[in-house]
């Protein structure tokens, strides 16, 4: 995959879908040359990210990653509380 135009003397490009990842990338479009084979990401025709819609994807990013790794330590911390329950003979 790349995010420039392939160096082919006449490129055709072939209009792709963009897999979930590509959709991460406003204003971006996925294509295929007929000629090289080579996958594209290029910026569309007349397109340009904001600032704003940049920003919201990063902070996104940054949200969905604390979330996770609470939730992995929040996790971790009930596995551990349920494991001394059991080993004090508690049985829940």
């Amino acid at each position: 995959m790349k995010f420039k135009p392939c160096d082919c003397e006449t490129p055709r490009y072939q209009r792709l879908a963009r897999k979930w990842w590509m959709r991460a990338l406003p204003g971006t479009v996925c294509y295929r040359c007929a000629k090289c084979r080579a996958h594209m990401l290029l910026r569309a025709e007349g397109t340009r990210s904001s600032a704003s819609q940049v920003t919201l994807v990063v902070v996104g990013v940054l949200l969905t990653g604390v979330l996770v790794a609470y939730g992995v330590d929040y996790y971790d911390q009930l596995q551990e509380q349920r494991w001394q329950r059991w080993i004090d003979g508690d049985n829940w």
